[in-house]
């Protein structure tokens, strides 16, 4: 029978975003890869000190978050701007450890930015 005290659905742990040790997809962690306890997922233990069961992995700050450039609007959209965004998105994403979600963000707009590239060097119109 369901626990009547939790939700139909899971949550997820927002104290642990940020974590280097994080998964998002999976929403768990390398010190609870069976699943983060509900102390834990709640935020009523920040996990920076020892918690029963975590094998000695704490929470540990992967780092600042950097500023992710936004998409050259309509009238500066050439195909000069789409590659110096590019660019910048890959400096970005150039192998530093990233939280996951900025990580994802960054090649979600590299994607774009690449199928624009491709689309527009098939129309003169924006060279």
């Amino acid at each position: 029978m369901p626990d009547p005290t939790r939700p139909p659905f899971e949550i997820p742990p927002r104290p642990c975003v940020g974590c280097r040790f994080y998964d998002e997809p999976q929403w768990n962690c390398r010190a609870f890869p069976y699943g983060i306890p509900d102390e834990i997922r709640r935020g009523e233990h920040k996990h920076r000190d020892p918690f029963p069961g975590d094998g000695g992995i704490q929470f540990e700050e992967i780092g600042p978050r950097p500023e992710i450039p936004e998409p050259p609007a309509y009238p500066d959209l050439t195909l000069s701007t789409v590659k110096a965004w590019l660019g910048e998105l890959q400096n970005l994403d150039n192998g530093k450890e990233l939280d996951p979600v900025i990580r994802t963000r960054i090649r979600e707009h590299i994607a774009t930015a690449r199928l624009w590239l491709d689309w527009m060097t098939d129309r003169e119109v924006f060279s």
